[in-house]
């Protein structure tokens, strides 16, 4: 599917001009994760602008570019203001967050079309299983070969049996639905409406995809790879499936076999 249909409204002549805003934002986003902290508050300058880039790009009223500096940009709040915050809500605060500025202005509610089912037919769904095993295998050999120190992952795992499964399925499927809204849903679609090649916008949402997991599970660099990797494969999933059904499921499932790895360290 040509990347351009995922936005019915796009405007490809103002799309292309703002595609390099659209990759700076990135770009910022990088910045922010690679200067350490104490550095002179180049952090703090860096997420100050990305908010100037924003705001920028929405003056010039190029909205596919918007979209994409302002969910990066508000991806910098957890940790630029409130320090400590644990899942969900570093991902939630900010997506709750854009979702009331674009609900809030016309032209934005008519830019943000990529809520949608998609396909699930079998071939879709034997990609999903084979994006399943091979995700499923990646992070269980990073376990194992890396030993990783998980303690602060395994202090979120109810102890009590009881609990247990329910906190399992609560991690699993609201974790897929928050990250698959924001990388494959808001992301994908706005950088899909800034280039006529569809790889280039599955790259640079894998990109940023990969960079805000520099701490998660997998960690470190070999983290940030082996996220953009798995980030690549969902947004080839999804532009294949041309709706969100199918990267979600997978993504579940991924986060399943987190979750199952992290009980049986206990």
């Amino acid at each position: 599917m040509h990347p351009r249909l995922l936005i019915s409204n796009a405007r490809p002549e103002r799309s292309c001009q703002s595609l390099p805003l659209g990759i700076s934002a990135i770009g910022l986003q990088l910045l922010f994760i690679a200067v350490p902290w104490n550095w002179h508050h180049a952090a703090e300058l860096i997420a100050g602008a990305s908010f100037a880039l924003a705001a920028g790009l929405l003056c010039m009223r190029a909205f596919p570019a918007f979209h994409v500096a302002l969910m990066l940009a508000l991806l910098t709040v957890p940790s630029f203001v409130l320090r400590g915050l644990q899942w969900p809500y570093h991902f939630l605060i900010p997506l709750a967050v854009y979702a009331g500025i674009t609900a809030s202005m016309k032209n934005l509610r008519g830019s943000a079309t990529w809520l949608r089912r998609g396909r699930l037919d079998g071939k879709t769904l034997a990609l999903v299983l084979l994006v399943v095993a091979i995700t499923s295998l990646a992070l269980v050999a990073w376990f194992r070969l890396f030993k990783p120190d998980v303690e602060n992952f395994r202090a979120l795992i109810p102890r009590d049996s009881g609990h247990l499964i329910l906190g399992g399925l609560i991690f699993s499927v609201g974790n897929a639905l928050l990250e698959e809204i924001i990388w494959r849903g808001i992301l994908l679609e706005a950088l899909a409406a800034l280039t006529p090649f569809a790889a280039l916008a599955i790259g640079l949402q894998a990109v940023s995809f990969g960079l805000q997991h520099a701490e998660g599970f997998p960690s470190g660099a070999v983290g940030v790879v082996l996220a953009t990797f798995y980030g690549a494969m969902l947004g080839g999933l999804r532009t294949y499936a041309k709706g969100m059904a199918a990267p979600i499921l997978a993504h579940v499932f991924a986060d399943l076999t987190i979750y199952l790895i992290l009980v049986n360290s206990l």
